[in-house]
């Protein structure tokens, strides 16, 4: 019994590293096809609309549904979550830019300013990673925003997104 327990608790207390190492997985994928527009991740059109050039992510962030590939402009890798309060927006920016930090060692880390709290739209909290190496042409943005023309149970988000500034 003693055996089991002992099992059970180096289990719970490996589970963070777990979850870390395949977050680091996820990044690295999506940094290696960022490289080259994100086209080995690009999944079926997002809208009716070609000229969009807005597809479906196959890579996912912290299991997110919605993770779109924008390659309109600078092609861009997006995850999003909605959130009806800033308290659970904020843990969850925190939680998952704790998680990201390791994925990108060695990379320049920027906090991004925050909006002016009289905005109908603004960053509550943001942080940004400079590309190094082989990735140097690859920025990483982690974004908490609230914005009052938004449905209420969707204005306060978490993005994060890749971008490819080749």
């Amino acid at each position: 019994m003693k055996r089991i327990a002992a099992f059970a608790f180096a289990a719970l207390a490996l589970s963070p590293l777990a979850h870390a190492h395949t977050v680091c997985e996820d990044v690295a994928r999506i940094n290696t096809s960022g490289i080259h527009r994100f086209d080995s991740i690009k999944g079926a059109f997002a809208t009716d609309e070609a000229e969009d050039e807005l597809y479906e992510s196959n890579a996912t962030l912290f299991g997110a549904e919605d993770c779109l590939i924008d390659q309109h402009f600078e092609p861009r890798h997006a995850c999003a979550w909605e959130f009806e309060t800033e308290a659970e927006l904020i843990s969850a920016y925190t939680q998952k830019t704790d998680a990201l930090a390791p994925c990108l060692a060695g990379w320049e880390r920027n906090g991004l300013l925050v909006s002016d709290p009289s905005e109908p739209y603004r960053v509550l909290a943001g942080m940004g990673y400079l590309g190094a190496g082989e990735y140097a042409v690859i920025v990483w943005e982690i974004i908490a925003d609230f914005d009052a023309e938004r449905d209420a149970s969707g204005r306060y988000r978490l993005s994060i997104t890749a971008i490819d500034y080749s």
